[in-house]
C-alpha cells in the first residue's frame, strides 16, 4: 500500500517522509464515532485512515534500509487499537504521531523510530519559526479592542484561554483558531474592534474548521433588538390599576429586567437543557415544559410555618415569618404555601387586638406577594376546634371587599365544615370566598396530604417540601389521534407522552441538582415534580364522541397517575399529578392545535353534541370535567360527576372557581357542592385496576356506564 504526497513536501534525511497522519479515507468500522475522525493542526476534523499510518512507517522502513510491509500493518493496527480504547474528543495529529512512535519502540525497532522522532523536531521547529516571523509582522498592525470596561491592545492569549474554557477545546486547536482569527482580523484594516465582532470572527473560524460541537458550547444566547424594544414598549400596568380580583389572587407583572431574563433563560434550557426530541414536543405543543424560564428555581415551596421561627412564638412571631419567607421566595418561580399558621399567630389570638393584627399579618402577606411576583398562600392553618378558621375566614373577606391583595386558603371539607357549622355569618363569608377563588378545596389521601401545588406531604413527614418543575400534557391531541370509544389507544399513547414528560423532568432535575448555588437562598428540602393534565373535558368530549363522560375521566385521570407514579419510581423520581401549572400551556396548545388538520364529519342529527366546539378558544386545564352546557345546571349534579372523575387521585386540589362554584349562582350552593363532592368522593368505592396499556381488545364501558358506585345522599 502506498500514499501519495506533494512533490514539495519535506523528505527526512535518508528518504523519510513526514508522518502521515492527516486521513481522508472512511474510518475502520471498529471505531466508534468519536475515534473515527482526526483533528489535524489547523483544527479541522477529518476522517481517520490507519492505511496512513501504515504507509508512513512503510516508508520509514525503507528509509533506514529494511523492508517489511507486515510489521507497518502490525503498527498500524496497535495505534488504531490504541485509539478504539480512548474516551473523549477525537485525536489530534500530535497524539497519533505520539502513538507512533511508542509503538516503534515497544515492537523493538529503535532505529526507525528515532529517525522517525528526529525528523518530527526539525519540521516542529520550522513550524514555530515562522510562525513567529508572521506574528511579528501582525503586530503593529493589530487594532485595539473595545469592550464593557475600557480599550485594551489586541490579545490573542485571551481568545485561547476563552476557546479552552467556554468551548473545551484543547490548548492545540485553540492555538490555531485564535490564529487563524488574528490573520483575518490584521486583514480587515479595523483601527478599533468590539469583542461581539471578535466573537464573530471566533464563529465563523469554529464553523469553517468543522467544529460545530465547540461552537455550540461557546456560542452567545440574548434576544433580538425587535423583541428587547417590544418589550421597552410594552406598558404594565401599575398595582393601583388592577382590579380588586386581580389583587386577590395573582401576583403582579414582572418587571421588564424579569422578563428579558426569563427569555434569555428560556431559550438556554430549550437547547442546552432538554434533549433534542423533549424540545421539539415541547416547540409542538405536545407538552409544555413549565418552568423553562426559570430552570433553577423549584416552581413552588410548603413550608410549616414553625420553621419560619428561630425560638417560641410570641408577640412579634408575624413579623419574623415575614422575613424568613421574602428570603424563602426567591427561591421560587411561582410561589409559598404556609401551612400551620396557628403556631405563628397564637400569641396574637391571646392579645386585646387579635382582629387587627391578624388582619395585619394577612395584608401584610398579600403585599409581599405582590412585591415579588409570587403567590403566598396558606393551608391547614391548624387550630383546635377550628378557633383559627373563625379569625381566618372573616379578615380575607375584609380584605377581599376592600380590594386589597391577601392570601388564598386551602381547605379540606374536614378542615372547614367544624368552623362554620353553627355560624350562618361565616358560612356567607366562606361562600363568598369559595366564588371569588380565595378558598380552593382540597382533598387528602391515606398516608398523604396536599399542602401545596406540586406537592404531597407523606404521614409524619417534616420539613420543606418543593415541586421542582411541571409538565403539562396535552389530551385533546391523544384523544384525536385515538379516535372516538378508543380508550385503548389513548391509554397506549398517554403511556408513551408520559416517559417524555418524565425525560424532561429527569433533565430538571439534573440540572438543579448541579446548580444549587443557583437559588441563592440555600434551603434545603424534598423535591418532587408534578405531571399536569390539559384540556381533559375537551379530550373526554372528542372519546365520547361529543359527551363527555365522568367514568372515563376516572379511568383517563387514573391511569395518568398510576403510569406516573411507576414510571416515576422506576427513575428515582417523585411525581404526582397537579391540577395547577396549566395556565400558559393551556393557551400554546390550543394555538398549536388550531393550525393541524382535524378529522370530522357531519352529524346524522342536527341535535347530537359535537365532539369539539367550534373556535380556537384555550383548553381547560386541572381536573375539571364538565359537557357542553353543564354550567346551566344543578350545581349538585355538577358536583357530583366531578366527584367522580377525581375519585382515582389519592389527594388533590381543584383550582381556583371551579365550573359549579359560579358567581351567578347562589352563594350557599356552591358550600352546597362542596359538601356533596366530598361525601360523594369519600364514599366511592375502590375503582378497579386501571386498563393495561397494552390492551388491544374494545374500550371497557366505552358506552359510559359507571365503573364506581357513588353512595347517593
Amino acid at each position: 500500500m502506498t500514499a501519495s504526497h506533494a512533490p514539495d513536501e519535506p523528505q527526512a534525511k535518508g528518504g523519510l517522509p513526514a508522518p502521515q497522519a492527516d486521513l481522508h479515507d472512511e474510518a475502520p468500522q471498529g471505531l466508534r464515532m468519536d475515534q473515527r475522525r482526526l483533528i489535524k493542526r489547523d483544527g479541522r476534523e477529518v476522517p481517520f485512515d490507519s492505511g496512513r499510518i501504515e504507509a508512513a512507517v512503510l516508508r520509514a522502513l525503507v528509509a533506514v534500509g529494511e523492508d517489511d510491509p507486515g510489521f507497518a500493518r502490525d503498527v498500524a493496527e496497535v495505534v488504531t487499537l490504541a485509539l478504539r480504547s480512548r474516551q473523549g474528543d477525537p485525536p489530534g495529529v500530535e497524539q497519533v504521531q505520539d502513538l507512533v512512535e511508542q509503538a516503534l519502540v515497544e515492537m523493538g525497532r529503535a532505529k526507525v523510530a528515532r529517525a522517525y522522532i528526529l525528523y518530527r523536531d526539525r519540521r516542529a521547529r520550522a513550524r514555530a519559526a515562522l510562525t513567529i516571523t508572521d506574528r511579528e509582522e501582525r503586530e503593529g498592525r493589530m487594532p485595539w479592542v473595545r469592550a464593557g470596561g475600557g480599550t485594551s491592545p489586541w490579545s490573542q492569549a485571551r481568545i485561547v484561554a476563552a476557546l479552552m474554557e467556554e468551548a473545551d477545546l484543547p490548548q492545540s486547536v485553540s492555538e490555531d483558531v485564535a490564529e487563524r482569527v488574528e490573520r483575518r482580523v490584521c486583514d480587515s484594516g479595523l483601527a478599533r474592534i468590539s469583542t461581539p465582532l471578535i466573537r464573530e470572527f471566533v464563529d465563523n473560524e469554529l464553523m469553517a474548521m468543522g467544529l460545530e460541537t465547540a461552537l455550540h458550547r461557546q456560542g452567545p444566547i440574548g434576544i433580538p433588538r425587535h423583541d428587547l424594544r417590544r418589550l421597552l414598549g410594552e406598558k404594565r400596568p401599575s398595582l393601583r390599576s388592577n382590579s380588586s380580583a386581580d389583587l386577590t389572587n395573582a401576583p403582579c407583572r414582572a418587571g421588564l429586567e424579569d422578563d428579558v431574563a426569563d427569555a434569555i433563560l428560556g431559550r438556554y434550557a430549550l437547547v442546552d437543557l432538554l434533549d433534542e426530541r423533549t424540545a421539539e414536543l415541547h416547540r409542538q405543543g405536545a407538552l409544555w415544559v413549565e418552568g423553562l424560564r426559570r430552570p433553577h428555581l423549584a416552581l413552588s415551596r410548603a413550608i410549616p410555618a414553625g420553621l419560619c421561627l428561630r425560638g417560641e412564638p410570641g408577640a412579634h412571631s408575624g413579623s419574623e415569618m415575614l422575613g424568613e419567607l421574602a428570603h424563602t421566595l426567591r427561591g421560587v418561580s411561582h410561589g409559598v404555601v404556609v401551612e400551620g399558621l396557628h403556631a405563628v399567630v397564637s400569641p396574637l389570638l391571646r392579645s386585646a387586638r387579635a382582629r387587627d393584627r391578624v388582619r395585619d399579618l394577612l395584608a401584610a402577606m398579600g403585599a409581599l406577594s405582590q412585591a415579588t411576583g409570587r403567590f403566598l398562600d396558606l393551608a391547614s392553618p391548624g387550630g383546635r376546634g377550628g378557633a383559627l378558621l373563625r379569625r381566618l375566614l372573616p379578615e380575607l373577606e375584609a380584605l377581599r371587599l376592600a380590594g386589597q391583595a391577601h392570601p388564598r386558603l386551602y381547605l379540606s371539607w374536614d378542615e372547614l365544615s367544624p368552623a362554620i357549622a353553627t355560624d350562618p355569618k361565616l358560612q356567607k363569608q366562606a361562600a363568598q370566598l369559595l366564588a371569588g377563588g380565595s378558598l380552593v378545596p382540597v382533598w387528602h389521601g391515606k398516608g398523604t396530604r396536599w399542602v401545596a401545588p406540586g406537592c404531597r406531604r407523606g404521614r409524619r413527614e417534616v420539613g420543606l417540601l418543593a415541586c421542582g418543575g411541571a409538565v403539562a400534557l396535552n389530551l385533546p391531541r391523544l384523544a384525536r389521534q385515538a379516535g372516538p370509544w378508543r380508550e385503548d389507544l389513548l391509554f397506549e399513547a398517554l403511556g408513551a407522552r408520559v416517559q417524555s414528560a418524565l425525560d424532561a423532568i429527569e433533565a430538571l432535575d439534573a440540572f438543579q441538582r448541579r446548580h444549587p448555588a443557583a437559588r441563592e437562598d440555600g434551603l434545603r428540602e424534598r423535591r418532587g415534580f408534578a405531571v399536569v393534565p390539559v384540556g381533559l373535558s375537551e379530550a373526554l368530549r372528542i372519546l365520547g364522541d361529543g359527551v363527555v363522560r365522568s367514568a372515563q375521566g376516572a379511568r383517563l385521570l387514573g391511569v395518568m397517575a398510576d403510569t406516573t407514579r411507576r414510571f416515576a419510581d422506576e427513575r428515582g423520581l417523585s411525581v404526582c399529578v397537579s391540577s395547577f401549572f396549566g395556565g400558559d400551556a393551556r393557551l400554546a396548545m390550543a394555538k398549536a392545535d388550531a393550525s393541524l388538520p382535524r378529522a370530522s364529519q357531519p352529524r346524522l342529527f342536527a341535535d347530537l353534541p359535537a365532539p369539539e366546539a367550534e373556535g380556537d378558544r384555550p383548553y381547560g386545564d386541572g381536573f375539571v370535567a364538565c359537557s357542553p352546557g353543564s354550567s346551566l345546571q344543578d350545581p349538585t349534579e355538577d358536583a357530583g360527576e366531578q366527584a367522580i372523575v377525581c375519585s382515582t387521585l389519592r389527594a388533590g386540589a381543584l383550582a381556583s372557581n371551579p365550573l359549579w362554584v359560579s358567581a351567578d349562582r347562589d352563594l350557599t350552593s356552591g358550600l352546597d357542592a362542596w359538601r356533596l363532592f366530598h361525601e360523594r368522593r369519600s364514599g366511592i368505592s375502590e375503582p378497579d385496576p386501571p386498563p393495561s396499556l397494552t390492551a388491544t381488545g374494545p374500550a371497557p364501558d366505552s358506552a359510559g356506564g359507571n365503573l364506581f358506585s357513588p353512595v347517593r345522599s
